[in-house]
């Protein structure tokens, strides 16, 4: 980019010292010749200016449309980070669910031992009911999770996607500003 500035700038001197040049030479030719001359210098350098200025705004759109989509793209990073950050808490949930539901069934179990009751009737009733319901707190622990991390990722798709619409818009405004830049020159002839 610096470059290209660069020869923008050579450009825009090589032009004012052209100009420059034309007046001084129509000036020592007479004064008609010198208002013809600059005039001539003058359209030049504006025409050279607009060029500058539209290649400029053609740069500067599409690093917007680059910076846009940087930005877009590190979000997108951030929710896979978060969406796994989201699959990690499930499994510690669901690890606790299951230790609840252990924890649960051996109370149960000595509370049956220690009534005189063994393993069946209504301590099987309530460890097949503690069951269930760990079971269920297990399955809604990891459900939750897989839904968070799905819905964190698809976000993390639509921000790529709009980055890539941003970078994208960048380049057309870009070739847009070029294109009437040529418009406007043939329409000069």
């Amino acid at each position: 980019m610096a470059t290209m500035m660069a020869t923008m700038l050579a450009s825009l001197t090589a032009s004012a010292g052209a100009g420059a040049a034309a007046t001084g030479a129509a000036a020592a030719a007479g004064t008609g010749a010198a208002a013809a001359g600059t005039a001539a210098a003058t359209t030049g350098a504006l025409g050279t200016l607009s060029t500058a200025l539209t290649v400029v705004g053609g740069l500067a759109s599409i690093m917007s449309g680059a910076q846009a989509k940087s930005a877009a793209d590190q979000q997108a990073v951030d929710e896979e980070t978060r969406a796994t950050q989201e699959t990690i808490q499930g499994r510690q949930d669901a690890l606790q669910a299951m230790r609840a539901l252990n924890r649960d069934m051996a109370q149960i179990a000595v509370a049956g031992y220690a009534s005189g009751v063994g393993g069946e009737g209504s301590v099987a009733a309530a460890q097949d009911e503690a069951r269930k319901v760990g079971d269920q707190n297990i399955n809604m622990a990891r459900d939750n999770a897989a839904f968070q991390s799905a819905a964190r990722r698809g976000q993390a798709r639509q921000l790529r996607t709009q980055g890539r619409g941003q970078f994208t818009s960048g380049i057309f405004g870009a070739v847009k500003g070029g294109l009437s830049l040529f418009q406007r020159r043939e329409a000069r002839g």
